[in-house]
């Protein structure tokens, strides 16, 4: 069921990346990246505790103050029975408030004095030097998955550092062994899938020694809609919505009825994921389909073209 806060520590959730035998760690509530297409946004655990703080969405509030953020963190995990822990499911550690006043890397040094043996980090933003020295020291216990995504003539990611950036530290990481994949994800069909615009992109992960994608096409609920059409305008939302089919529309996660959204038309989702598979097979890339985000019929392409998730690939 729908959580009604965020709390500091969850466990993992059944039916989500591998099989749920994980925890979830929420440091703080709210993203300064503030993407548009941002799913955290529309949960009510979310808005609910940015109200119980006094914060707003793209003005992220720790759950704590620092000391007793790492003291709670510290108490929780020195328990033994968190082994992995996945970094995060509503927002970001390496926003670039917390990067600059060092409460990221306070954060990351507390986890790896930690017994956890694996840390699953998914970010938009850039570590600092000194976090980014202590990741690639222990780069056996963590796997860094870097969001980047094709250009685009609309920018849907408000305030998150260039994918130059991005890109640039998920290498050094690469360089010293932690496991690097990037996350394209989410995809927004019509605007980020043109075959030239990937093409460029693939050169670009080329030139970053970053050799494995995951990828995922981008989910829409009302909620959002309504939000890209204050944000963008009409135009933009009418030409996307084109390219979607409202009757698709599912409870992405069992009993989680916030995770309700619907997904492009059957056409668009397979032309998309064909082109996105080819152009990473013929350029060698380790590659595979987020399978929660994409089922049904729509996404059933040849498997040795486009191989799916299991839950493992990037744990």
């Amino acid at each position: 069921m729908d959580a009604d806060r965020v709390e500091l520590f969850a466990p993992g959730c059944l039916g989500t990346c591998w099989y749920g035998k994980y925890h979830y760690l929420e440091p703080w509530v709210g993203c300064e990246h503030d993407c548009d297409y941002c799913y955290a946004r529309y949960r009510s655990a979310v808005s609910t505790t940015l109200s119980e703080l006094s914060a707003g969405f793209s003005d992220p509030c720790p759950l704590q103050e620092p000391d007793q953020l790492m003291a709670s963190v510290s108490s929780r995990l020195a328990a033994g029975d968190v082994k992995i822990l996945k970094l995060s499911r509503f927002t970001d550690l390496f926003m670039p408030r917390f990067v600059r006043n060092g409460l990221s890397d306070r954060l990351m040094r507390t986890l790896l004095d930690s017994p956890v043996e694996r840390l699953i980090i998914t970010t938009k933003g850039v570590p600092s030097e000194s976090t980014l020295e202590l990741m690639g020291a222990n780069a056996s216990r963590v796997s860094f998955s870097v969001v980047a995504k094709p250009g685009s003539a609309v920018c849907l990611e408000r305030n998150a550092p260039s994918v130059n950036e991005r890109l640039a530290a998920a290498a050094r990481l690469h360089d010293r062994g932690v496991m690097t994949t990037v996350h394209m994800d989410p995809i927004v069909p019509g605007f980020e899938d043109g075959e030239e615009e990937l093409a460029a992109f693939f050169r670009l992960l080329e030139e970053h020694r970053l050799g494995r994608v995951m990828f995922s096409l981008l989910l829409l609920c009302d909620a959002m809609v309504e939000d890209l059409r204050i944000r963008h305008g009409e135009e933009l939302v009418a030409r996307l919505l084109a390219l979607y089919d409202r009757d698709t529309v599912r409870e992405y996660l069992p009993h989680q009825r916030e995770t309700t959204l619907f997904a492009a038309r059957a056409d668009v989702q397979k032309a998309t994921i064909e082109r996105i598979s080819r152009l990473l097979k013929e350029m060698g890339f380790s590659f595979v389909l987020c399978s929660l985000k994409n089922v049904g019929p729509a996404v059933e392409v040849d498997h040795q073209l486009c191989p799916r998730c299991t839950g493992t690939f990037y744990a």
